[in-house]
């Protein structure tokens, strides 16, 4: 049986994304590009659930949607619950400021959160879980896309579906710049919603449909070889943090970012001989990535949590503190909700045969989990 697709390198990928998010939100936006993490988690949902649904009808000749949304359920679900459940306790109980609005706990429940904080707000959340906006994007996406994958995959294959979704990233851009341009300030209308930031996922698809390094590295060598043209890239990724202007960083800054992390991710899973990837590899990276998604959820929660009870503490003090909480709390929700339900899930896993393993994976660079 062909051992369970895991790339090492993109789990320290993960790491590096939360921690991007993390230190932004202890009041450090000026120095770490927080959104540029999200951006990164972004195309590597849309990256990892295509390759996985293209293995799955390499294997199967077709993918379970109910299968998929059991997987996706027992993954998501329970961790983003239990942070919301503590989150309103808390806020309850006095022990977070704010007021509990129904609504917008349905709405969180719902996976709404985006389009209920274009509405109605921050205030209206419970403290610290306005993260939710890109869980709620990562939702829809989980919602919609089997299904197209179902239809457009077998009829199209990879390079002419690729080509739609490039068609659809374009359009999307398109609505983003019109919105922005009709109202040239920094809302939530163009950074949180799913119709104005889905192209940051649809990048991650079209890379795995188009020239998958995971896949096929063969055909993805050429673009994680050129040294020159990812340190280029990475570069002008550099560039778009510091040139702040409303209408480029709303309008093109997330699909500038989305594009140049291409060749990075294909240079990550190709290049394991390089000095950046094996720090990539490391065990405490490879740890932090594997926690990654409590992390997120919970970081912005606890922020709030220390400094309004403890408002005395420098804000070094308040976040490194944090940070240590934080990481014990995810350890332990993975130890005891994670890994159990990770279990379960295997059995609503596709086991790939013999022969299509041979045929259709026999380049892949894989490692056990």
């Amino acid at each position: 049986m062909m051992r369970e697709f895991h790339v090492k390198s993109l789990d320290g990928i993960r790491a590096i994304a939360v921690m991007l998010v993390f230190w932004a939100h202890m009041d450090l936006w000026h120095i770490f590009p927080g959104v540029f993490g999200v951006n990164v988690f972004f195309l590597l949902s849309g990256f990892l659930i295509t390759t996985l649904m293209m293995r799955e009808h390499a294997s199967r000749g077709s993918v379970s949607i109910k299968e998929f949304y059991i997987r996706r359920a027992l993954r998501i679900l329970p961790p983003m619950y239990i942070v919301l459940a503590i989150g309103v306790v808390l806020t309850v109980s006095g022990v977070l400021p704010g007021i509990i609005d129904a609504r917008s706990v349905i709405m969180q429940c719902l996976h709404l959160t985006n389009y209920y904080l274009i509405a109605a707000g921050h205030p209206h959340l419970v403290p610290g879980l306005s993260v939710y906006w890109s869980l709620a994007v990562e939702e829809h996406y989980y919602l919609l896309f089997p299904f197209v994958f179902a239809f457009c995959y077998p009829r199209m294959g990879a390079k002419r579906m690729a080509m739609v979704l490039f068609v659809l990233a374009v359009a999307v851009i398109f609505w983003r710049t019109i919105i922005i341009a009709r109202n040239p300030v920094y809302t939530p209308r163009t950074w949180a919603a799913t119709d104005t930031r889905i192209d940051s996922i649809l990048w991650g698809c079209i890379l795995a449909l188009w020239r998958n390094p995971a896949l096929t590295p063969s055909t993805a060598e050429p673009l994680a070889s050129w040294k020159s043209c990812v340190l280029a890239l990475t570069g002008l990724v550099a560039t778009s943090f510091f040139y702040y202007n409303i209408f480029f960083k709303e309008a093109f800054g997330y699909t500038l970012e989305s594009v140049c992390l291409i060749p990075l991710f294909c240079a990550a899973i190709l290049k394991r001989d390089w000095l950046t990837v094996r720090l990539l590899n490391t065990k405490v990276l490879r740890w932090v990535g594997q926690i990654s998604y409590t992390l997120y959820l919970s970081h912005l929660m606890f922020f709030t949590l220390f400094r309004t009870n403890f408002p005395n503490w420098s804000r070094m003090v308040n976040a490194l503190v944090v940070l240590a909480f934080t990481l014990l709390f995810c350890q332990l929700i993975r130890m005891t909700v994670e890994i159990p339900l990770a279990r379960i899930r295997k059995k609503h896993s596709w086991t790939p045969s013999e022969e299509s393993a041979r045929d259709v994976f026999r380049d892949v660079p894989v490692q056990p989990v």
